[in-house]
């Protein structure tokens, strides 16, 4: 699912009016919400524990999914980056070294990144 919303162009907001919907985000390409927010939403269709880690001081959005494994700044979620290819857990520079970030939870989902 990570790889078919990567495949979407990057596009971003130039008026920065807020995330698209996903249906738009297909037809038209996404920026990093609208990416993310479609992402999620499969991800918690599919039964995830899910959440959105926005990074309000870099203006960047991206997506973790609950892991018993490696995870983000001891948040319960590994960084799954949806502008870039890019491997479940690699960490972009522009958050490698974010000291705040937000981590906002979606569904009710119980699978969990293996």
């Amino acid at each position: 699912m990570a790889s078919f919303v990567r495949a979407i162009p990057y596009r971003g907001n130039a008026t920065d009016r807020g995330g698209r919907f996903p249906a738009e985000t297909l037809a038209y390409g996404g920026d990093c919400d609208s990416k993310s927010s479609l992402l999620i939403g499969m991800l918690a269709h599919e039964g995830y524990n899910v959440s959105m880690l926005m990074f309000p001081k870099v203006r960047h959005t991206a997506v973790g999914v609950a892991s018993d494994g490696p995870e983000y700044k001891n948040s319960g979620y590994i960084y799954i980056e949806t502008t870039t290819v890019s491997p479940a857990g690699f960490i972009p520079d522009i958050v490698k070294d974010a000291e705040r970030f937000l981590v906002i939870h979606y569904g009710d989902g119980d699978r969990r990144y293996p």
